[in-house]
């Protein structure tokens, strides 16, 4: 262990005297799931210093779609959205040392939120971003997934059966709601290339800083291209589903400053509406594949999840409704 600190601190101190940022006095280990997250010290200044594995950028053309991501994130930065860019170095971001690539950034007091301490002025800084992000007229090149939905309901009330009775029992009294959702999630995700924009695909309150009133998007491994009103109709839930009960008067204001900020719906808001749960579904049939008789927690987040679902399954035309009026004031 005590090797294996020392190995770390040279490399650190190594990329610090480089760039003249100072000698490191000691770092902190902030994560280690994937890449690693340094908390590091200097006598001055305080940076986080972000290192890389060689599965996250395996090669070059991997490093050029960071480097468009990153510079989309610039240009954010500039029409208005407040973003948390990595130190440059001689116009450049990446930091290539013994193989693996680092960026570094200056530390700063930043906070998280929940969904339950957001107001109303929240919501409305975070729909204005939302609609500045998807108004970004630039040419991009990023690589797009076609999104898929691969989830077999009848399999997963079989292995349900076998793991937990409340678990089944959810699903067997919630199956064909479920299989009708999913159903109208496939017949309509033949609309979802309809229109691309740049968008914010990790767009939560978990990918969002925030110092005291202003929020700064710092995930910038999350701008890809997506179709905007599926990410609107995503997210107008996302942010009025607090505590397990929809906050109408939340959804309302979310989709009234985005439209206010974004213009004009350019086609129908119903299909997005039933393409918005894909990323939820798929979440779902990820944590059933994985589950065990052990796991408890997981258990319950499941069942979460599908009360989450029929809660948006039955509220579909109330928010084809408040669309309708929002779009008639705008």
């Amino acid at each position: 262990m005590f090797n294996e600190e020392t190995k770390r601190l040279k490399i650190i101190n190594k990329i610090f005297n480089t760039f003249n940022l100072g000698e490191v006095n000691n770092y902190e280990l902030t994560s280690k799931e994937n890449d690693i997250l340094y908390h590091v010290f200097t006598p001055n200044k305080e940076y986080y210093l972000l290192e890389y594995n060689h599965k996250t950028i395996p090669n070059e053309k991997v490093l050029n779609t960071h480097k468009q991501q990153l510079n989309i994130l610039k240009t954010l930065s500039t029409n208005g959205v407040h973003v948390i860019l990595p130190l440059s170095f001689n116009d450049k971001y990446f930091i290539k040392y013994c193989s693996k690539y680092y960026l570094i950034y200056e530390y700063q007091p930043y906070s998280h939120k929940t969904l339950s301490s957001l107001n109303e002025k929240h919501l409305k800084k975070l729909a204005n971003t939302l609609a500045i992000i998807h108004k970004l007229n630039i040419k991009s090149s990023l690589p797009y997934q076609e999104p898929k939905l691969n989830i077999d309901l009848s399999q997963i009330l079989k292995k349900a059966q076998k793991i937990n009775e409340t678990l089944y029992q959810t699903i067997y009294n919630n199956y064909f709601l479920l299989e009708d959702l999913i159903n109208k999630v496939n017949e309509n995700l033949k609309y979802i290339n309809s229109s691309l924009c740049i968008n914010d695909n990790d767009f939560y309150l978990s990918n969002i800083l925030w110092q005291k009133d202003f929020l700064y998007l710092i995930n910038y491994t999350s701008i890809t291209t997506y179709n905007p009103l599926v990410s609107l109709a995503e997210l107008a839930f996302y942010y009025s589903y607090i505590d397990d009960k929809i906050n109408y008067d939340y959804y309302k204001t979310f989709l009234k400053t985005y439209l206010k900020k974004y213009g004009p719906l350019k086609t129908d808001y119903k299909f997005a509406l039933y393409i918005a749960p894909l990323k939820t579904l798929n979440n779902l049939n990820d944590k059933i594949n994985n589950y065990s008789k052990k796991d408890n927690q997981k258990i319950n987040d499941i069942i979460s999840i599908i009360n989450k679902l029929t809660t948006y399954y039955n509220n579909i035309e109330t928010f084809n409704k408040i669309s309708l009026l929002a779009v008639k004031k705008h």
